[in-house]
């Protein structure tokens, strides 16, 4: 499995009454997530926080979709 960092943008959420100026001025959030890639789709990638060694489970997952990724890199891990 690749690790990699993926730079994405994510939706951001308003709730509740507010001026338009506050409305206008809302955008949307800019996140890095790295992890293991455990799936790579058309429309979008699943990536993962942990992976069992002895097991087929894996936790703390998210699934982005590939319009929001600015940038994906695999990142190599140096061995000393």
């Amino acid at each position: 499995m690749k690790i990699v960092m993926v730079e994405w943008v994510d939706s951001a959420f308003m709730q509740g009454w507010m001026p338009m100026e506050v409305i206008s001025n809302h955008t949307t959030s800019p996140c890095i997530s790295i992890g293991l890639l455990v799936s790579d789709k058309k429309d979008q990638i699943t990536i993962v926080q942990s992976a069992s060694v002895d097991k087929d489970q894996y936790g703390d997952g998210i699934t982005i979709h590939k319009c929001c990724i600015k940038r994906m890199r695999t990142l190599r891990i140096k061995e000393e």
